[in-house]
């Protein structure tokens, strides 16, 4: 793709691919040894550059993958590690980029785009919008907790392909029960096994099953970063409790730590039944990092999303997309019994904003709210059907990309 200044594509040789390594260096604070530059990680296929005549300017990366939604996961790109060159900056180039990136998305039949947002006014010209959150919690560790060590907590062999299994199967089940997580590549899974760099050359990962005689019912995987002198804290990347019994154990296990260390640091979603289920006080989430998404294909997206049960509605959409033109048809999307049928045409008597779209199809906006911030027409009957259909768990993520 190519406009009358830049240039998008794959990167043409190593050299572009140090250039653009180079440019991360700069706009992240990273170290400009490629060997401890987390871009190295990329791979070479995903890397998307941009050229200002045969000079790289700029690039980020595209992770292939589904995201969870009713139940369903629909093919989903995360875009991550935009950065444009500084002498590059506030002439086009970033806008150029991201609208380049939208467009490829389209052609390789990914229906949706996330990212995680520095500037949210960036994307939003391309057409993507806050969907979800993912909030980091912080539990102190000298609360009362339900003590329960009825589970065993088996170590973790990452060389093991049955203990892999059978973590990959308690997370795809739990995914599957919210909106926005993901269907995992093997390049997430591996970034969360991976010892983090920020911790030193010392730094290591634990994981561990919670079995009941055979069968597991959760796991963790976790590391402990110094914060002091014979001190650390407990950082969670990773668990999954499938049962009460597994979350007890989690907070037992997390507390058994208190002579060491004070807090506990986890993802989860403001109604997990661990952080519920707690007796003590829960102060605020310390950091939210809320993710945006971009309905790429309009029709596919409606189609390939799960629907609660007991929803039967039809609605009549119309889709303003100032980037994809293809989009931008009357649809009437029919909803019953959890599945749905979209055909071109009908009345268009709810038109939506791409960005509105992309912020009600997550579930993360009223249809209301949507209609104040100008991204929804409708009447308040039709309001009220769009709230009905995209009705679910409030959509977070424990992934960071």
């Amino acid at each position: 793709m190519s406009g009358t200044t830049f240039i998008y594509g794959k990167p043409l040789n190593e050299r572009e691919v140090g250039d653009y390594h180079r440019i991360l260096s700069q706009a992240y604070a990273w170290p400009t040894d490629p060997t401890l530059n987390p871009a190295a990680e990329e791979g070479m296929a995903n890397l998307r550059l941009l050229r200002r005549a045969a000079r790289v300017i700029g690039g980020l990366s595209l992770q292939p993958c589904r995201q969870y939604f009713g139940g369903r996961a629909v093919p989903m790109a995360g875009v991550r590690l935009l950065a444009i060159a500084p002498d590059m900056r506030g002439q086009g180039a970033a806008t150029t980029l991201m609208e380049a990136c939208v467009r490829e998305h389209r052609e390789r039949g990914w229906v949706l785009s996330a990212l995680y947002p520095e500037m949210r006014g960036l994307y939003r010209k391309s057409g993507y919008e806050v969907a979800g959150d993912s909030p980091l919690w912080q539990l102190p560790l000298d609360a009362p907790v339900q003590a329960d060590r009825s589970l065993t907590l088996k170590p973790f062999d990452l060389g093991s392909a049955t203990g892999m299994a059978a973590m990959r199967n308690l997370y795809e089940a739990q995914a599957q029960q919210g909106n926005g997580w993901l269907e995992r590549s093997d390049w997430y899974w591996s970034r969360i096994f991976r010892e983090p760099p920020e911790q030193g050359p010392g730094a290591r990962v634990y994981a561990y099953l919670l079995e009941r005689e055979t069968a597991p019912e959760g796991y963790m995987i976790y590391s402990q970063p110094e914060v002091g002198p014979r001190r650390y804290r407990l950082q969670m990347h990773d668990w999954v409790a499938s049962t009460p019994a597994a979350r007890r154990r989690i907070l037992s296990f997390l507390a058994d730590h208190r002579s060491m260390a004070d807090v506990a640091e986890l993802y989860a979603g403001p109604q997990d039944p661990l952080l519920l289920g707690r007796d003590a006080h829960l102060a605020p989430a310390c950091v939210n990092h809320p993710w945006m998404l971009r309905v790429v294909d309009v029709q596919a997206a409606l189609e390939q999303r799960g629907y609660a049960a007991g929803v039967g509605v039809e609605l009549h959409l119309g889709i303003r997309d100032g980037l994809l033109k293809e989009n931008e048809r009357p649809f009437v999307l029919t909803i019953e019994a959890g599945r749905s049928a979209v055909r071109v045409g009908g009345e268009a008597r709810i038109m939506l904003d791409v960005r509105g779209l992309a912020a009600l199809y997550t579930g993360h906006v009223t249809p209301q709210a949507l209609k104040g911030l100008g991204l929804v027409e409708a009447s308040d009957v039709d309001l009220a059907k769009l709230g009905t259909a995209f009705s679910g768990p409030p959509p977070w993520m424990p992934e960071r990309f």
